[in-house]
């Protein structure tokens, strides 16, 4: 099986190319507006809709917090235990 990346890290490499590509001045204005804001929480059997709830408004907190006017992305990951299953959430936010 290939390797399988999350949301978050091919966001992080796209950044990574535009790093790699600093002399377009394109790429250099993007980099200078484009940051990157994590969020996690575990996620426990019976209470997963409250935790799912409580990750958004902790994002949308940040984002009225912080006077965000323009999202680029939002993506969610999951992790997982030794046995595979599910114990954990990832919010990656990019913005401007």
């Amino acid at each position: 099986m290939g390797k399988e990346l999350g949301v978050g890290a091919l966001l992080l490499s796209w950044l990574q190319y535009l790093t790699d590509y600093q002399d377009n001045e394109h790429n250099k204005r993007i980099l200078e507006m484009v940051k990157v804001k994590t969020f996690a929480t575990e996620l426990k059997i019976f209470h997963t809709m409250k935790e799912l709830s409580d990750l958004d408004q902790q994002v949308n907190d940040f984002i009225k917090e912080n006077n965000i006017d323009k999202i680029i992305s939002v993506s969610d990951t999951c992790t997982t235990d030794d046995k595979g299953a599910t114990i954990g959430i990832i919010r990656v936010v990019a913005y401007e």
